[in-house]
């Protein structure tokens, strides 16, 4: 009876430490890291475990109006693996907050226009009377809509 209850308290307690880090990682995100700013580029390198390897490259696009800035990760292809590998993020620059993130391999991702981002990825042989357009997914990071590229430019 008494080791039910101390494996009770033990797994008591350790639920309880595992539910403070998770809080912890969750804060370890923001926008503030012990009273210093970080920089959009700190956050972002942070989040896409940007190493400075030689075949990654990290690269920050802002958009018209600079409002929110695209911040991608490319790992180039390998002969193993020949399509790149991109993972990114959107920063509102006003509001300091992360808002969309995504991974793609053998694609791109660029800005549509101010609000919107251009994302393809090929995956397999385009069904018959399928253009490319179809397959471009546009992204409206302020509405937080997809749409492919052929309806949005009917």
């Amino acid at each position: 009876m008494k080791i039910l209850i101390l494996i009770f308290c033990t797994l008591f307690f350790l639920g309880c430490a595992n539910t403070k880090t998770n809080t912890s990682k969750e804060n370890s995100d923001t926008i503030k890291k012990q009273g210093n700013p970080m920089t959009y580029k700190e956050l972002a390198a942070q989040k896409l475990s940007f190493t400075n390897k030689k075949e990654e490259k990290m690269e920050y696009i802002e958009n018209e109006n600079n409002t929110f800035v695209l911040c991608k990760k490319t790992v180039d292809g390998t002969v193993a693996q020949p399509r790149n590998a991109i993972r990114y993020v959107v920063y509102n620059i006003k509001t300091k907050e992360m808002v969309y993130e995504g991974s793609i391999d053998g694609g791109f991702v660029n800005w549509y226009d101010t609000n919107r981002l251009a994302i393809y990825q090929q995956v397999g042989i385009p069904m018959q009377g399928m253009s490319r357009d179809d397959m471009i997914k546009i992204y409206d990071v302020i509405e937080k809509t997809i749409q492919s590229k052929s309806s949005v430019e009917k």
